[in-house]
């Protein structure tokens, strides 16, 4: 759905036409209530939208009784009168921003009627109030929505997401929790999941992704990218533990764990064992284009990953060595067993099954756990953690595993944990010893 803006009996043209064209590009639905002080075919009003007039979604109502009985939902209204901050408020598609005429405003009986729904725009002391258009404008841009702000934009194959915090491309897809994607020479990620293409960048504090219906943004890729989940809470909370772990979430600090395909995720984490990401993802990629169906985009061609009944015959061409008798191994197993209800399982249960898997250890379900199956209380321990963990947490490890200590520690963001010290380890904070590169 789509926010809609209400203008209850507008004055003047100009403002009109200026809310006109911030509706249209937006992706919001403007509704008039009447009556207005100008007439529609008014020359001012065309100007102001511009060539976008023809375009936009307008609704018209003889008065505000007609509106309400006609669009039932939820609704804002916007007055200087209102102790409610727009910029406090969760906004929803569908809702309703309702602001009166540029000379009067809304009607004080209506406002009293509905004063728990009354927002206001903080002003300045002594300023009387906003022109009109640049309110809707504001109050449009202003509220929040989920984890990222309305005033996104939505084209056609484009979605363009305001003042999202705790999103970097590149730390997301290059901390080593999924292996198909590509890095353009314009520093923005394509990226294949969900049977589906996407490119992803981030310009001028806007997030754009490209590729992308509004309809598969918020059905798909919403969820992938788990913007629903408040970052900045999850790294407040684990900063506070110690000084290692406010480094470790401030270098990594646009990391978000994907919700990645359960299947895709088994595969890939078999053949990661013992292995570097570019040869990962060579293995990954000759599979998908062996057996995947074809995706395009940008003039290229990619490839869907495949299920387990596709994968068949002799896999020398992978050259993923021993690791090509794990995946057919875990495509019976799966075409075999009933991994549908693995989902609905408890963490350690879930993980036992994982691990019936030739090829599945403790780390690779670990992974699987938390990247293809929401699990985010797990932690799973590589090398890299061990020393990590044996360095900054020595004596706490010399009597605990480190799935203890994590547990103990992290509790159900030990997951989050994981992922930001596995990064920065990487990255920044240790060299193959597990010392501190900046010690």
């Amino acid at each position: 759905m789509a926010m809609n803006i209400v203008l209850v009996e507008p004055e003047i043209p100009q403002n009109t036409g200026n809310i006109a064209r911030t509706c249209k590009a937006t992706g919001s639905i403007l509704h008039i209530v009447k009556p207005m002080g100008f007439a529609i075919d008014d020359k001012k009003l065309k100007r102001a939208g511009l060539d976008y007039w023809h375009e936009l979604d307008i609704r018209y109502y003889e008065n505000l009784t007609d509106f309400f009985e006609k669009c039932p939902g939820t609704y804002y209204f916007c007055t200087t009168k209102a102790g409610k901050r727009h910029s406090d408020q969760t906004f929803q598609d569908g809702d309703f921003l309702v602001f009166g005429k540029e000379t009067h405003g809304l009607p004080e009986p209506l406002l009293k009627e509905h004063y728990e729904n009354c927002i206001r725009i903080p002003m300045a002391e002594g300023a009387r109030s906003l022109n009109l258009s640049n309110s809707v404008a504001i109050e449009r841009g202003g509220g929040s929505y989920g984890q990222a702000r309305l005033g996104d934009t939505f084209m056609k194959k484009q979605v363009v997401l305001k003042n999202l915090c705790s999103f970097e491309p590149q730390h997301i897809f290059e901390c080593g929790q999924c292996f198909r994607w590509e890095r353009e020479e314009d520093g923005s990620y394509t990226v294949v999941a969900r049977n589906r293409v996407i490119n992803v960048c981030k310009e001028n504090g806007f997030v754009v992704f490209r590729n992308v219906t509004e309809e598969e943004f918020h059905d798909v890729w919403r969820g992938y990218f788990d913007l629903d989940t408040d970052y900045g809470q999850i790294k407040k909370t684990l900063s506070e533990h110690d000084r290692f772990l406010k480094d470790a979430t401030e270098y990594g600090s646009g990391i978000r764990i994907l919700n990645q395909d359960l299947w895709e995720c088994v595969v890939s984490f078999i053949i990661s064992a013992n292995n570097n990401i570019p040869r990962i993802q060579g293995i990954v990629q000759r599979l998908c284009q062996r057996f995947g169906d074809r995706l395009s985009y940008g003039g290229k061609t990619y490839f869907m990953f495949p299920g387990p009944e596709r994968i068949v015959g002799d896999l020398s061409f992978l050259r993923a060595g021993y690791r090509e008798h794990y995946i057919k191994n875990a495509c019976e197993t799966f075409l075999s067993s009933n991994f549908s209800d693995i989902a609905a399982l408890d963490t350690d249960s879930a993980r036992k099954k994982l691990l019936t898997i030739s090829g599945v250890g403790p780390k690779v379900a670990d992974c699987i756990l938390l990247f293809g199956l929401g699990r985010r209380e797990v932690f799973p321990v590589d090398v890299w953690v061990k020393r990590c963990l044996n360095s900054l947490y020595c004596e706490a490890m010399k009597t605990k595993t480190p799935r203890e200590f994590a547990a103990e520690t992290f509790g159900p963001l030990a997951g989050f944990a994981q992922q930001y010290l596995f990064y920065y380890m990487r990255n920044a904070g240790f060299d193959k010893t597990g010392g501190m590169k900046h010690a």
